[in-house]
């Protein structure tokens, strides 16, 4: 079996040859438009990739903020005992959004709100003679524990309709 030497490639080196090369290619109108057309490629390319980057976190952003905008409106609206089932629907329907972003950009909460909402979710249930059982308490995926929640207490405001 033959063995292939170890060659030791500095990055010097290897830049160097680069330059060579790139500085042979421009000496010829073949190679001038060839580099250019490579270059124009490479900075449309980073411009559209740059473009979607950024409108992905202004939708993430959007999310985000709605999130909290309907957080705090079901955390206000529960404290004066006035929840609705417009109320759960709309933080329901944004948790759901939420859960289909990379866990890295979803918003960062406390795991009191979803205790919060999960006590609610079980004196709700008490009151209206429903059997429930919370998620295993973890905070590996709050969202799917308040999404549990939230679901229970719209099936319980259907239920009682």
């Amino acid at each position: 079996m033959a063995h292939l030497k170890e060659t030791e490639l500095g990055s010097d080196r290897v830049a160097d040859k680069m330059a060579k090369a790139a500085a042979a290619a421009w000496r010829t109108t073949h190679g001038k438009v060839v580099i250019i057309g490579c270059v124009s490629f490479l900075s449309a390319r980073l411009w559209v990739l740059g473009k979607e980057r950024y409108e992905r976190k202004q939708k993430s952003q959007q999310l985000i903020d709605e999130f909290n905008a309907a957080c705090s409106s079901y955390l206000n609206v529960a404290r004066q005992a006035v929840l609705n089932v417009d109320v759960i629907h709309d933080l329901s329907a944004v948790t759901k959004r939420i859960q289909e972003l990379p866990s890295k950009e979803r918003p960062v909460f406390s795991p009191q709100i979803v205790d919060l909402i999960e006590e609610h979710t079980r004196e709700l249930a008490e009151a209206n003679n429903v059997g429930w059982n919370p998620i295993e308490s973890t905070d590996d995926d709050l969202f799917a524990r308040l999404v549990y929640s939230l679901e229970t207490q719209r099936q319980i405001f259907d239920n009682a309709a």
